[in-house]
């Protein structure tokens, strides 16, 4: 397979993590390229030296404004469409949006029509109205954004509309918790942060996103509890 990724933070940090995974499971990655999503030279360029190495498996971390140039580039190319396989490995939610913002919608509706999407879904069936009532109940105006030390309306609309990302949040601020309370004090009254890390890094218990277990090694969390969903974008 082969890997396509928009060059940033995020998405180098993604393709690193496939690589990481890929190499676990033996699977061969042909080439992974990287391109400015800005920039629609740079990813035809990126798609045009993908498409040389033969590839059937196309993984690509891009945000939606990028999608059309991403696929008329693949078009271009010669590798989409049948007998290709494209994974959406998450950096898009609503693909529908992308077609609809398009300069050619039919086509790019053609084109992602069928395209793999993988991706965590920690909040599924009451869990999204468990922690909806737990936010709901919290008072708005006792929180605030650390960064602009004020509240923020942000924050409004994750109490009244938990996000998925809200769970992790949610249950990362319990393991801190969790970790701090068991980890005592040093000699000086201070929290002893071996002891926090260590506890942290040991840590298996029930949250609002399944079984919150970490890798002693890494300090990551495990991925037993984590649920993912994998379905075909019809874009309407």
């Amino acid at each position: 397979m082969s890997v396509l990724y928009q060059d940033d933070t995020w998405g180098s940090g993604l393709a690193e993590a496939i690589n990481t995974a890929a190499a676990e499971l033996d699977v061969k990655i042909l080439t992974a390229q990287k391109f400015r999503y800005t920039d629609p030279e740079s990813i035809k360029d990126a798609v045009d030296a993908a498409a040389t190495y033969g590839g059937r498996i196309y993984l690509f971390a891009v945000m939606e404004t990028a999608l059309e140039d991403l696929f008329f580039a693949a078009e271009q190319a010669g590798i989409a469409g049948r007998g290709y396989t494209w994974v959406n490995t998450g950096g898009i939610e609503d693909p529908g949006a992308a077609v609809a913002s398009s300069s050619d919608p039919p086509r790019l509706q053609h084109l992602i029509s069928g395209v793999l999407d993988v991706r965590d879904r920690a909040l599924y069936g009451d869990l999204e109205d468990r922690l909806g009532d737990s936010l709901s109940k919290m008072d708005p105006e006792r929180l605030y954004d650390p960064v602009l030390g004020e509240h923020d309306e942000v924050i409004d609309s994750l109490l009244t509309a938990p996000h998925n990302l809200c769970g992790y949040i949610y249950d990362a601020t319990w393991a801190q918790g969790l970790a701090i309370s068991r980890a005592g004090l040093t000699e000086d009254g201070q929290l002893d942060r071996e002891s926090q890390l260590h506890h942290l890094r040991n840590l298996d218990f029930t949250g609002a996103t399944g079984r919150v277990k970490m890798n002693p090694e890494t300090g990551d969390r495990m991925w037993e509890g984590i649920t993912m969903i994998v379905q075909n974008w019809q874009p309407t």
